[in-house]
């Protein structure tokens, strides 16, 4: 008798009325795929540990004016660095959080919705985690339930957010939705899935104007990342939602295509031509600064389809994005709010 247990080919060397004799050459085992490093990644820890310690100083943090650490969610900024590096940042995350918190707790304007600094406070171990839960529990709701949009009915945020010229404020808003929920919060929110279903509606729709139906009067590829990366989210929040990749391949794509400038290494600021492939292209203002606000979605497409056209050209963002200029809070804000999500992505199918 004999057991075929092991894959390759066997061949017959010797037989007779009672035995057959094999040999097996084992199939090749393939080589492992190469890691691809991400370039540019040892400068991206570098400057997060240099520009950190500068732009978390009191001085860069110390009223609501939106140049300072706190914009793009300061809080979540200096709570990733910790996470990533072990490495102390809490008073310059209490620093963003004095700014924050007390606007927080008014009504803000919708373009200033920033709860995942809150949601990783509310989350936090320990045994202070039933402090923290009083702590941030009433301002995650807060920003769900009475900020500028979130105080208002699905119907009413259907017909004010149809625009993708209000694509931030339904990206942060549904982003704020799904923090509550996360955070077990969800029945406090006010006529949750109503909201978040228009919402995700509302957001597909962004995209539809921008990038099927070319409709929008205005591009500005940052703006496509912030409403990517509730897009993203909501896909992780209801994973029998397929859509993700599709919308933003077809995003990504027309981002490379039409949007970025290999010289200068950016995509645009902003173009109210978007559909004229040369229109006044010279006159155009190149945002290095907001290269990491856009890298993830190449990133998570990377990691959701592994075609490497993501990871190459992803890379290509992200390490320009580590030479740009950064002058204040809000751009290192910029900078690191979503990068760290780059990183995550891009190494989970290296």
């Amino acid at each position: 008798m004999s057991e075929f247990g092991s894959s390759g080919t066997y061949t017959r060397i010797n037989s007779d009325a009672d035995t057959i004799v094999l040999a097996l050459t084992p199939n090749a085992v393939p080589e492992p795929p190469a890691i691809v490093p991400i370039p540019g990644k040892a400068e991206w820890e570098r400057r997060m540990l240099e520009l950190g310690r500068k732009f978390g100083r009191p001085e860069y943090a110390r009223n609501i004016n939106e140049q300072y650490t706190w914009y793009y969610d300061g809080s979540w900024v200096f709570r990733q660095i910790m996470e990533y590096t072990h490495q102390n940042f809490e008073g310059e995350r209490a620093q963003c959080e004095s700014v924050y918190y007390p606007y927080a707790l008014g009504q803000p304007t919708g373009y200033r919705v920033f709860p995942h600094g809150f949601e990783m406070g509310y989350s936090a171990g320990g045994r202070h985690s039933d402090r923290y839960k009083v702590f941030y529990g009433p301002v995650l709701l807060n920003l769900a339930n009475r900020s500028a949009y979130g105080v208002h009915s699905a119907a009413v945020i259907a017909e004010w957010l149809k625009g993708a010229h209000r694509s931030r404020e339904a990206a942060y808003l549904l982003q704020a939705l799904l923090a509550c929920k996360r955070c077990d919060l969800g029945r406090e929110v006010n006529d949750y899935d109503a909201r978040v279903n228009t919402l995700i509606d509302l957001i597909i729709g962004h995209f539809d104007q921008w990038f099927d139906g070319k409709t929008s009067t205005w591009m500005q590829p940052f703006m496509v990342g912030l409403s990517a990366h509730a897009l993203i989210e909501y896909a992780t929040e209801y994973p029998g939602w397929d859509g993700a990749a599709l919308i933003l391949s077809d995003a990504a794509t027309w981002l490379r295509d039409n949007a970025w400038n290999e010289e200068r290494g950016a995509f645009y600021l902003s173009n109210d031509r978007p559909y004229e492939p040369w229109a006044d292209r010279d006159g155009l203002r190149w945002a290095q600064d907001l290269n990491m606000l856009v890298a993830p979605i190449y990133a998570w497409l990377w990691k959701e389809t592994g075609d490497a056209q993501w990871r190459d050209f992803g890379d290509k963002v992200f390490e320009s994005g580590t030479r740009c200029e950064i002058n204040n809070g809000k751009q290192f804000s910029q900078n690191y709010r979503l990068s760290f999500l780059y990183v995550k992505w891009r190494e989970e199918r290296s």
